[in-house]
């Protein structure tokens, strides 16, 4: 242990110069208090911070770990992400002893015509996951954390690279179901009176993989950013998406397909752009930046929506690009998943640290 500890000192002294020009230290998406080891993942979805928040045993849990995580692992940001599906009863099938509780799992439910919704179809998120939205954010902020994150992840029947015709999911009611739960959550986070930031699709412009639709995806983003500024959205407070480098992804399209979306839209511009990356990222930001450039977006910062956890070789090559392309990095946000292996779900034990990224 003691060889650890001096290891993670010796490469925060060594790597000090290169993080001493960052604005803002960051921190982690933190969506899991606890893990069951039951195979590769475990059972992390079963065991969601907003989700379960109101719950004794899961709030005392969840509060220690944000302390650990301010005071020992010095992280000043946090990252929600808001999954939400109209099917999630699927997803806390596999929680052991616990997939029949309502509130179990990450996800937000959806159960139309059932006593876990209000109101009608486009009016389905459960009371219960606001009220823990806002007081998790406050207790955060109370210990010290600075601002939140909040990126708005629909899944399954929700998700619009799944909708093979865009206006004949928009009848159905997903799009409308989306559209309120997005207002909710804002109108959540400003009654926090907390400072944030939100992004209104995660990674949806990606080119076409998996079998998604991606002319539905890009209906789909076109129509929620003019829809979240129809209703009341504030422009300072979005990067509007995130966009990804990843093996396959093409960055300059992705850039090139939502300045299209603003620019027609007449809103105007993010004030801020969030990237997330996985590797490679002298050459992924790099190109990131020159897209952005050759559309005439030369000085927003960038916020890292994710990345690699608490990896020395990612912190390194972010200063370096930010330094030699002379775009800020305002803060980083570290996603559960290891460099050297490629796992997932890292044990929540090993989740505190963020010594190494310095931001």
């Amino acid at each position: 242990m003691l060889k650890f500890v001096l290891v993670i000192f010796f490469m925060a002294v060594s790597l000090g110069n290169i993080f001493a020009q960052v604005p803002g230290r960051g921190g982690s998406s933190y969506l899991w208090y606890y893990r069951e080891w039951k195979g590769l993942n475990g059972f992390s979805d079963c065991y969601g911070v907003i989700k379960n928040f109101h719950l004794a045993h899961a709030q005392a849990y969840i509060k220690d770990n944000l302390q650990y995580m301010y005071n020992q692992g010095g992280q000043r940001r946090l990252n929600v992400m808001i999954f939400h599906a109209r099917d999630a009863r699927l997803v806390a099938a596999g929680c052991p002893s616990v997939s029949n509780i309502p509130g179990n799992g990450t996800i937000m439910k959806y159960y139309i015509g059932s006593d876990l919704v209000i109101g009608t179809a486009d009016d389905v998120l459960e009371l219960q996951y606001l009220e823990n939205l806002y007081n998790y954010v406050d207790y955060a902020a109370s210990l010290g954390f600075k601002e939140f994150m909040v990126m708005m992840s629909p899944q399954s029947a929700n998700w619009p690279g799944f909708w093979s015709n865009f206006d004949q999911f928009m009848a159905a009611g997903l799009y409308a179901e989306n559209r309120h739960i997005l207002q909710l959550v804002y109108q959540t986070m400003q009654n926090t009176g907390r400072p944030f930031k939100i992004v209104l699709a995660d990674e949806p412009l990606q080119s076409p993989h998996n079998g998604q639709y991606y002319d539905s995806v890009y209906s789909y983003v076109a129509r929620m950013w003019s829809d979240y500024f129809e209703d009341g959205g504030n422009l300072a407070v979005t990067g509007g998406i995130t966009m990804a480098d990843a093996t396959g992804s093409d960055i300059e399209n992705q850039v090139n397909a939502f300045l299209d979306i603003c620019d027609s839209a007449g809103y105007g511009r993010p004030l801020f752009y969030v990237l997330n990356i996985f590797g490679d990222e002298q050459r992924g930001f790099t190109n990131f930046h020159q897209a952005l450039i050759a559309r005439g977006s030369f000085a927003e910062p960038v916020i890292i929506g994710s990345t690699f956890y608490n990896d020395s070789e990612t912190a390194y090559n972010l200063r370096s690009v930010s330094n030699k392309t002379g775009r800020v990095i305002e803060f980083v946000l570290q996603w559960p998943k290891m460099r050297a292996n490629g796992l997932d779900n890292i044990y929540v034990s090993e989740f505190f640290n963020y010594a190494i990224y310095g931001f």
